[in-house]
């Protein structure tokens, strides 16, 4: 049996955050939603503004007798200002009401945000603990159980110990090896939770941009 390794984390909590952005789907749904009602908003802002018109003419004609102008071409200029009186009122309503969606999809994602923060933290924070417990149980526990259990056999082979010393080394053995399996299980379940948190599979080697973009992930 190959000895096991918990995986080690070589990712910093900003990284992982970089890369939840842009994975998770929520996340993505939430920004979406945000620009379209802040470009909601700003039209509706820009409808309820008066409206200029401009307009440019040329003329160009022949001479005729009598003519005062001779035949001289005209150059003509028309300027208009339209003024929403009803329409800017209910324009300003749709603006009031796209500025209040805003403002819920900004609380809503920044709490969706938070949570996945404090998710990764959590998680990041406790797999860096399994790797402190891998420590202990591979170099100290678990090698102190099978010295046990070979120190009972000895004995017990040349009638120092009886059967009960061996069977109690041996139980204390399957202990250690028990709670080191349950501790492999628990970090494959933290890992496993912190991918869903992020959205990636970290079981790649990948390096995060700043703009949390993954290079060297594979297809």
């Amino acid at each position: 049996v190959l000895p096991w390794t918990p995986r080690k984390l070589t990712w910093t909590e900003s990284d992982l955050e970089n890369v939840a952005v842009k994975r998770r789907g929520l996340l993505a749904a939430l920004d979406r939603a945000k620009d379209r009602w802040e470009a909601e908003a700003d039209a509706a802002r820009r409808e309820s503004w008066p409206g200029i018109r401009l307009g440019v003419g040329y003329i160009q004609r022949a001479a005729a007798p009598g003519d005062p102008v001779q035949g001289d071409d005209f150059l003509t200029v028309r300027a208009g200002l339209t003024i929403p009186l009803y329409k800017g009122r209910k324009q300003k309503q749709k603006e009031i009401e796209a500025r209040e969606r805003l403002a819920e999809k900004t609380v809503e994602r920044e709490w969706e945000f938070e949570r996945i923060r404090q998710e990764i933290r959590e998680r990041t924070i406790r797999i860096q603990q399994h790797h402190r417990q891998h420590t202990l149980f591979g170099q100290s526990i678990v090698p102190q159980s099978e010295l046990a259990m070979s120190s009972a056999l000895s004995a017990y082979s040349v009638g120092r110990a009886d059967l009960s010393v061996v069977l109690e080394a041996h139980s204390a053995l399957l202990k250690s090896e028990l709670m080191n399996h349950h501790h492999r299980v628990a970090h494959a379940k933290l890992v496993a939770e912190l991918e869903l948190t992020v959205g990636a599979d970290l079981t790649r080697e990948f390096e995060v941009g700043a703009d949390g973009t993954m290079r060297g992930e594979g297809k």
